[in-house]
């Protein structure tokens, strides 16, 4: 049988510098997070199949499933909120709000199956003042996400509400197989093709005036204003859900490097909203950051109960493949470069744990050719490199070379211990260089003499 050293298509190994961007990202994302009460957990990535494809039909084509050893169906992650409900359950119905970044597995997603989310999600029991919540829960999301992105990338995002359309057309469509055939046409369509689709719903020419209404003016108070008197005329009920997505809006006014404004003909993933949505895109608008909203509908089938639940997603794979976030990682402080009858030499062997007992990194390595580590330095970006040999420490004099710099500098073994403390980062105290150079170092080369 042939190996393999390759991956199946869609899938990607993680390689040191791409991963500490993720690492970094999902630092920055659960200290953000915990700032607001969120919980870490770790979403494991095989599941059940059902439960990712229960009320969830485009599941079934996009998810890798297998069969274990008793035959039983499984799959692998492929969406975090069916996920985080069968939390919300395996933890008897606790209240949950919980921070994570989890692996999502898609068959049918190019050029990536095998990505991954950062999300945040709360799920509790329904209350009656589930409408205020709705807000409350979603400006909290949305603080989040534009707390995260801030000094990330520049970004816009659109709020609607779902219910309200919902709404809208179970008022002025009564056909109940239409409106979810028109759900199922909507889900898919956005901005002026979702804008046509309705225009060409409606007959009566007030409804088709309203939606140009909607379509066209909705970036301003007195424009909302205006969309507000109308609607007061035609279905007055429905203004409380209009006023969220304004509502929720302006709160966000202002804030740097993010633009946030109502776009009522923003239909993602409307199959699965029942309230305020929102959907954080580029500023260019051409790459989806992520998306948050209500989605108490498909929480109350999926458990049985009524339940609320909120959730919110940023794909950062999006963020580090289209901006440059972090400087890349450097893999130690400084790589030391022993002549090779120094490997287990006493002095060496101090000098490398001293350092590493003061939390600052080495990369140790066996000398060979200069060139080789002047280039492996470049690549690791290590910002010191050290020369050990022999005779440097009979002479009690170390060469540093300073990749910002391009130059060689002399040290004895005292002053290198200033040098590092003032030029190393992660340096916590002055290393005790005065028990290496009377007492191993003395030691050691009166030894050999």
């Amino acid at each position: 049988m042939k190996k393999r050293s390759n991956l199946p298509r869609g899938m990607n190994d993680r390689h040191a510098q791409e991963w500490y961007g993720y690492r970094r990202l999902q630092e920055d994302w659960h200290q953000i997070t915990h700032l607001y009460g969120y919980q870490t957990v770790k979403i494991s990535p095989v599941g059940f199949a059902d439960t990712f494809t229960y009320q969830n039909n485009a599941s079934l084509r996009r998810i890798y499933q297998f069969h274990d050893q008793k035959n039983r169906l499984l799959a692998l992650n492929s969406d975090s909120i069916p996920a985080m409900l069968r939390i919300y359950l395996s933890g008897n119905k606790c209240t949950v709000r919980n921070s994570f970044f989890c692996d999502i597995f898609r068959y049918a997603r190019q050029p990536l199956r095998h990505f991954y989310f950062l999300g945040i999600t709360e799920v509790f029991s329904s209350v009656d003042h589930a409408h205020e919540l709705d807000v409350q829960i979603c400006k909290r999301m949305l603080s989040i996400s534009c707390d995260f992105l801030e000094n990330k990338a520049p970004a816009f995002v659109s709020v609607n509400n779902i219910k309200f359309w919902k709404e809208f057309f179970s008022f002025f469509i009564p056909d109940n197989e239409h409106r979810i055939f028109l759900h199922k046409r909507l889900a898919k369509l956005s901005g002026l093709a979702a804008y046509t689709l309705l225009l060409d719903e409606f007959t009566d020419p007030s409804l088709k005036s309203f939606l140009a209404l909607l379509y066209t003016q909705t970036s301003s108070c007195a424009a909302y204003k205006r969309i507000r008197y109308t609607l007061l005329g035609k279905c007055s009920h429905l203004i409380y859900l209009l006023d969220d997505i304004f509502q929720l809006s302006i709160l966000f006014s202002g804030r740097k490097g993010i633009t946030v404004q109502p776009d009522l003909f923003n239909f993602h993933a409307f199959e699965f909203h029942d309230g305020l949505m929102y959907e954080i895109v580029d500023s260019t608008k051409k790459i989806r950051f992520g998306d948050g909203g209500v989605y108490h509908q498909y929480a109350s089938e999926f458990v049985g109960e009524k339940t609320l639940l909120y959730s919110s997603v940023i794909v950062p794979h999006r963020l580090l493949n289209n901006f440059k976030i972090y400087e890349a990682e450097s893999t130690a402080d400084v790589m030391i470069c022993l002549e090779k009858g120094l490997l287990n030499h006493p002095v060496a062997e101090h000098l490398l744990q001293a350092l590493r007992d003061k939390k600052i990194r080495v990369y140790d390595v066996l000398f060979s050719r200069p060139k080789s580590h002047y280039l492996e330095l470049k690549r690791l970006s290590i910002p010191y490199l050290v020369f050990i040999r022999q005779k440097d420490i009979e002479n009690n004099a170390i060469k540093v070379y300073s990749s910002n710099r391009g130059s060689l500098q002399s040290f004895n073994f005292l002053d290198l211990s200033k040098f590092l403390k003032s030029t190393v980062k992660n340096s916590q105290c002055q290393i005790n260089w005065h028990t290496t150079s009377s007492s191993i170092f003395s030691g050691s080369i009166a030894g050999e003499e």
